[in-house]
């Protein structure tokens, strides 16, 4: 008791509730931080009990008769233990205060008086919506245009927008977000509790909105909001009708969930967990397929047998693909695709997974997604399991490979520099051969004049040996100009014998794209492949397998 209030809190199954004068949740804080205080109080004898018998309590300036404050323990064993508070002393860091049962006034930390609540509101819980605890598998918002509903799949814990038909996708992230965002808002204050508040005044009768936290159809907490006070457009009146309680709410709050339903859609044109997935199949223009070997390693199967790029195709399962964002709606059902150019879709993605039965072994496809017609910056897109059709970026849609080679292992070639034989450069019109010794030393061809390094050629051979390409860039003898193939023309083949079979590689160069790495071309698998040669390796190029000009001395 204090400012001539009484308040009393119980703790029942170990959360404490207000019984008076209000019935609500308490801040368990606030009140173990009082106990605490109290458990730890050192006491200080002001009076002995001989002079307190000889004088009048009411003489003493300590305020404790009568007492400014009453605390009051009820112990479950029936124990009570009552403290009288009085008054601060001058210096304010001491309280004076009497255990009834004993007339001996002491001395005690301040901290024990200013822990005691002013009003019951201070120990109110401030939690708007006390969601812990609570098993919930749906979050309904009843808003007039606003209105939507989402549920919690119980076989893979993911939620789904539920209301307005049809049924759609909802981002678990931006769901459990929200929740998040719920159970830690806070009631900014609390105004009535009397059943005879005007409700309809404060926009709550009827509600302007209504949100409610279910297990199946039953409703496990609900809240309601309405209108703001005219003096404070920042905050929204609110009310738990299982509680009766009208408070205040920022508006921010309200702001969180009264918003489209699209606006919790996943916008993941491919929401799922690529680590399981074995087999990938593109059908477009160019078809091709990638195995998972049991190696752990990725191979283009058709319409080539090559290995594939572990980095590319992991940057396509684990980036390329969950980053396909989905940029507009285009239509929830669909019933003809051919609008859409989706009945015969331009480009197909089928990832699937292997899956062993008793007595077979069987690829499941776990996601299937098709790409139709081109708009201005975006493509229309699917997905085999649902009517919906999308938009989806243009360049993200450009991101993900379409020809077999796209994904095609970036090293080139793998010879050893103790197996060449000789390299021959072609540069502007200038021809140059330089002779591997046996002891790994470099000379000039009889028939050519000048003078190299004898040791530098072979870092550069042994390097060209294990070239790995920057980028894939483009296939097919007639590319675009723009390479500076023709302006360059500089080539480097290099003469391999291994095992008795003799091999030669070659590459062409062309101009330094923006990135400085240099455009080069050679041949794989009979086709003419542009890519990006390393800057590092171009250098060691530079410096021992270049054609010098014609010396202009006379």
């Amino acid at each position: 008791m204090r400012s001539n209030q009484v308040i009393r809190v119980v703790r029942t199954n170990n959360l404490w509730y207000l019984a008076w004068p209000v019935s609500y949740p308490a801040q368990p804080e606030r009140i173990e931080q009082l106990l605490d205080t109290v458990r730890t109080l050192k006491r200080q004898a002001l009076f002995s009990d001989a002079e307190l018998v000889a004088r009048n309590q009411a003489s003493l300036p300590v305020g404790i008769n009568p007492p400014r404050a009453i605390l009051i323990l009820n112990e479950k064993n029936g124990r009570r233990v009552q403290f009288d508070l009085g008054d601060i002393t001058p210096s304010g860091d001491q309280v004076y205060f009497q255990l009834i049962g004993t007339p001996t006034i002491f001395l005690g930390d301040a901290k024990f008086f200013a822990r005691l609540p002013g009003s019951a509101n201070e120990w109110r819980d401030t939690t708007l919506l006390p969601l812990h605890g609570l098993n919930i598998n749906r979050i309904e918002l009843r808003s007039g245009t606003y209105s939507y509903e989402l549920q919690l799949d119980p076989t893979n814990q993911v939620w789904q927008l539920t209301k307005p038909q049809p049924p759609a996708r909802a981002d678990n992230t931006k769901v459990l977000l929200l929740l998040h965002q719920l159970q830690n808002a806070q009631i900014s204050q609390f105004l009535s509790a009397s059943p005879k508040v005007d409700l309809e005044s404060l926009g709550l009768q009827p509600w302007e909105a209504e949100l409610a936290f279910g297990q199946a159809t039953n409703d496990l907490l609900v809240v309601q909001f309405g209108k703001s006070p005219t003096n404070a457009p920042g905050l929204v009146y609110a009310r738990l009708p299982s509680q009766t309680n009208v408070v205040l709410v920022a508006r921010s709050v309200v702001d969180l969930v009264r918003v489209p339903p699209t606006e919790f859609r996943d916008r993941r044109l491919v929401p799922l967990p690529t680590a399981d997935i074995d087999l990938i199949e593109v059908q477009g223009a160019e078809s091709f397929t990638l195995r998972h070997q049991t190696n752990l390693s990725w191979r283009i199967t058709e319409p080539i047998d090559v290995p594939a790029d572990e980095e590319l195709v992991q940057e396509f399962l684990a980036t390329n693909l969950p980053q396909l964002e989905i940029v507009r709606f285009a239509k929830d059902v669909v019933t003809d695709f051919s609008p859409y150019g989706l009945k015969e879709p331009a480009q197909r993605y089928i990832l699937k997974t292997t899956s062993t039965h008793s007595a077979w072994t069987t690829n499941e496809i776990v996601a299937q997604i098709e790409f139709g017609t081109v708009l201005l910056d975006t493509i229309y897109a699917r997905r085999a399991d649902e009517t919906s059709v999308y938009e989806v970026g243009l360049a993200d849609f450009y991101k993900l490979p379409r020809s077999a080679y796209q994904m095609r292992d970036r090293r080139l070639w793998n010879f050893a520099a103790a197996d060449v034989v000789s390299v021959t450069v072609f540069q502007q019109g200038r021809t140059r051969k330089l002779l591997r010794q046996p002891n790994g030393t470099w000379s000039l061809a009889p028939v050519y004049k000048g003078n190299i390094n004898a040791f530098s050629p072979e870092v550069t051979i042994q390097d060209l040996g294990q070239l790995r390409a920057e980028s894939w860039i483009g296939r097919g003898d007639h590319m675009p100009a723009g390479y500076g193939f023709a302006e360059e023309a500089h080539t480097v083949s290099v003469e391999v014998l291994a095992n008795g079979q003799a091999q030669t590689f070659t590459v062409e160069f062309g101009k330094m794209n923006l990135r400085q790495n240099r455009y080069a071309a050679t041949r794989l698998e009979g086709h003419r492949m542009i890519f990006e040669f390393p800057k590092q390796v171009y250098d060691e190029v530079l410096r021992d397998l270049t054609v010098p000009p014609p010396s202009t001395a006379k």
